[in-house]
């Protein structure tokens, strides 16, 4: 059962459960920096929980250009690999800066704009 919450004029649906947990995190993450951030936050570690929650929500656009952004993620993972564990050592931002300089996921950031918003 989906709850809305009416704010103002605009009404958030929001899914209970895991999958809802799984699309807030992508669209929090999206909206930060970029569906970049998501990758880099959640190491991959939701790609496919996250793919199946966009296809259960009814969100074929998005779910084909998430599943674009995991193909390339897969990809440049090895490279990522030592990113991260920098990153984790030293806290500095500018490895982040870097790694997302270098992805090929940041061009799919304008594409996912275009996609009507995640509501979840």
């Amino acid at each position: 059962m989906l709850a809305a919450i009416a704010v103002a004029s605009i009404v958030l649906v929001r899914r209970p459960g895991r999958d809802g947990e799984l699309l807030t995190t992508l669209d929090r993450e999206y909206r930060n920096g970029g569906l970049f951030q998501f990758f880099w936050n959640t190491r991959g570690r939701q790609n496919a929980a996250t793919l199946d929650a966009l296809t259960r929500a009814r969100r074929p656009e998005h779910a084909r250009l998430f599943g674009r952004a995991v193909q390339i993620f897969d990809a440049e993972r090895p490279g990522l690999e030592d990113a991260w564990t920098a990153f984790d050592a030293s806290r500095d931002v500018g490895l982040f800066a870097a790694a997302k300089a270098r992805s090929g996921i940041a061009s799919l950031d304008a594409a996912w704009l275009a996609l009507p918003p995640l509501s979840t």
